[in-house]
């Protein structure tokens, strides 16, 4: 695996493709040995919660590559970090609840690198999210005392 990865950026153009395609088995490998482990419905549903982490992290990561190289570095070290993950992967969910768990999650860590997510969640195309990441930029501010109760508790009593 380590060779290929190296091998990705040969200056030969057949070595490149080879380890690519050798890259492309590897995780279609890893897919094959999870989905047939076992029929056990416990075990699907936590597989199903594991692909979907994984969809979250593949699509932060497709962002971040289009990223200037020093904020790229920059996301990265942040994103990767164990604790981080999580949150990561529910910001990137197709899953409106996750993106506003993570919203909420995103509100407890302070930096750039959260912020930046938090943009993200402000252009969010489902309200709920998008009132969560301003209530999250508004707690970071400091006006959600001001304001009494959070207005994302209030946006669910009405729907």
């Amino acid at each position: 695996m380590r060779q290929a990865l190296s091998d990705l950026s040969s200056e030969d153009f057949k070595t490149r493709e080879a380890a690519l395609s050798k890259l492309q088995l590897a995780l279609g490998q890893q897919v094959r040995a999870m989905v047939s482990s076992s029929e056990d419905p416990e075990v699907q549903s936590r597989l199903v919660t594991l692909m979907q982490f994984n969809e979250g992290l593949s699509q932060w990561v497709l962002d971040t590559m289009k990223l200037p190289q020093e904020q790229r570095k920059k996301q990265f070290e942040f994103g990767l970090r164990a604790e981080i993950l999580p949150v990561i992967a529910s910001v990137y969910s197709h899953d409106t609840e996750k993106r506003v768990e993570g919203a909420h999650s995103l509100a407890k860590i302070e930096g750039v690198e959260a912020t930046s997510l938090l943009v993200k969640l402000l252009d969010d195309q489902e309200r709920v999210v998008y009132v969560a990441a301003m209530e999250a930029v508004c707690r970071g501010l400091g006006l959600t005392r001001r304001w009494g109760s959070p207005v994302i508790a209030e946006y669910r009593r009405q729907i």
